[in-house]
């Protein structure tokens, strides 16, 4: 029984401490604004804000080896403004990762990202600089039209400076089997570049594609190196944060 009770009160602690780390970080956010109108045509098949009002875990498995990715997703609202907030969990339920998203009109937005890593003396805490931040439209677009992701940071762990540049486009709908049910899917594709400055200058080039699934979102991810380095990722479940704690033994 006592071990029981520490167990509830050791998830109670985790519980809090990530709401209060989600609601710091959005108090720099309060300024931003979205227009009210109806959605656009493709604004189901991204994260369905409704049902995350409470959050969920969106469970990612490798379609390569035996391991998984965890982001917790959760909708915030602040006056106007509709936003998205996500934080990426490492099998040791540490942050690794937690961006907030600006929900528009016409897409989302890439308002912040931050990127937690081991250091000598504990977590190190590195805000990554934003230059392009679109990340999904609720518009169709055409073949010539691409969403572009830019950002760049400076490692302190690894002393190397880092640069993402990636370029998304929309596909086309197709079906897929999920959770026992036929459902619709937008296929986006992607190209990416990664730059490393570290004695030197090394540009990977990736690509690759992401679906989502109407009223879920992304449900799977991949891409690839022309060299032959890969990695693919489904989802297979989603789960309530404490239930998911619960089914982590965390303790």
């Amino acid at each position: 029984m006592a071990e029981q009770t520490k167990k509830s009160e050791n998830i109670s602690a985790l519980l809090a401490r990530t709401a209060l780390y989600l609601i710091s970080s959005m108090l720099i956010l309060v300024a931003c604004q979205t227009e009210n109108s109806e959605s656009k045509n493709l604004k189901s098949y991204y994260f369905p804000l409704e049902e995350l009002k409470n959050g969920l875990v969106y469970e990612y498995q490798s379609l390569i080896d035996s391991t998984s990715e965890y982001w917790f997703y959760k909708q915030f609202i602040s006056g106007d403004s509709v936003m998205l907030l996500g934080q990426n969990y490492d099998r040791h339920l540490q942050v690794r990762q937690f961006q907030s998203e600006l929900i528009t009109e016409s897409g989302a937005r890439l308002l912040e990202l931050d990127l937690f890593d081991e250091g000598p003396n504990g977590s190190i805490n590195t805000q990554v600089n934003i230059t392009s931040a679109d990340l999904f439209s609720f518009n169709k677009m055409d073949s010539t039209e691409k969403l572009i992701y830019h950002v760049n940071w400076e490692d302190p762990v690894q002393k190397m400076g880092v640069e993402i540049i990636k370029n998304r486009f929309q596909n086309n709908i197709y079906q897929m089997d999920f959770e026992g049910k036929r459902i619709n899917y937008l296929k986006v594709l992607l190209s990416e570049l990664v730059s490393i400055r570290q004695d030197g200058h090394l540009d990977l080039e990736w690509y690759g594609e992401e679906w989502y699934a109407e009223n879920i979102g992304l449900v799977f991810y991949s891409k690839e190196t022309k060299e032959g380095e890969k990695f693919a990722y489904k989802l297979i479940k989603r789960t309530g944060i404490e239930a998911f704690l619960e089914a982590q033994n965390f303790n």
